[in-house]
């Protein structure tokens, strides 16, 4: 849920301690749960804001990626390298997610490549990755392919040209990190890549939007790495808040009566709020 400015909205009415703080703008998006929802991941401003459709993509993904965490840690039958997990937080992305093996073929393909290459993911599953990259670009994305490997690094910011199944080609965006399997060896790359084909948006968008994407791909590492979801939490809300440059940014948990959400971790706030304020839980609020 988006809230462009607060002293114009109708949906809702704004919790207590939202009018404490002066909050005029901010977005919020909920920490999916397998049972019932965790609680919701939040960020506001006291500035009137319209939010950027990349803005409120990164903080959902964000929230995708503390569910998954925070599943993980609550089961404890999931594997480090839980695929079904990855393919949760990916699935609905306007952007092309992708696994590869150390050869660069793909392991998984999200829907989205059927909309930035027209083939769908079973059918590139089949293609030689090298087949569909420009002749030019071909040499290039081996060498980089082959010093990932090398270092176990992944890469940032490389644009390739894709061939599209109608024969054209696209310049993609390519952010990858490596992944690895139980015992410690690198086991491939995982990455996005967005279609820059059309170049509409301004430098300053396309750099905020670089800069999201390296966070969330971080961030997304150091999920797998914790087994402390409160660690996670208390870093994520510092991200997100740095990332986005807002005040305030929470996680609200969803108390087990299912009446109230606890302040969880937070930014901005007063000191003595994280772990004991509480919102109520209602269709008429933000929260609700």
């Amino acid at each position: 849920v988006v809230m462009d400015d607060a002293r114009t909205e109708t949906r809702f009415s704004l919790p207590p301690i939202l009018h404490e703080h002066r909050v005029v703008s901010g977005m919020i998006t909920v920490i999916h749960g397998r049972q019932q929802p965790f609680g919701i991941l939040s960020a506001h401003t006291t500035r009137p804001r319209r939010f950027a459709e990349d803005s409120v993509n990164f903080l959902q993904a964000i929230a995708n990626v503390l569910a998954a965490a925070i599943e993980r840690k609550r089961t404890e039958e999931e594997v480090r390298e839980s695929e079904e997990k990855f393919r949760a937080i990916v699935e609905t992305s306007d952007e092309w997610i992708w696994t590869c093996d150390l050869e660069g073929r793909h392991l998984y393909c999200n829907p989205a490549v059927e909309r930035i290459l027209g083939y769908r993911p079973d059918e590139l599953l089949a293609q030689d990755s090298f087949d569909l990259v420009h002749p030019e670009d071909q040499r290039r994305f081996g060498e980089v392919l082959q010093e990932a490997v090398r270092n176990k690094r992944g890469w940032s910011g490389l644009v390739f040209r894709w061939k599209r199944k109608d024969g054209s080609y696209s310049h993609l965006h390519s952010n990858g990190v490596p992944f690895f399997n139980a015992r410690g060896e690198l086991a491939g790359f995982r990455g996005a890549d967005r279609d820059i084909t059309e170049r509409t948006r301004a430098e300053e968008r396309l750099r905020a939007w670089a800069h999201q994407q390296k966070v969330l791909a971080e961030l997304g590492q150091r999920a797998l790495a914790t087994s402390d979801p409160m660690d996670l939490m208390k870093a994520t809300v510092d991200i997100v808040a740095r990332t986005l440059d807002v005040e305030y940014c929470e996680v609200l948990e969803l108390l087990p009566d299912g009446e109230a959400l606890i302040l969880r971790a937070g930014v901005g706030w007063e000191p003595g709020l994280v772990g004991a304020a509480t919102v109520g839980v209602s269709a008429e609020t933000q929260v609700g």
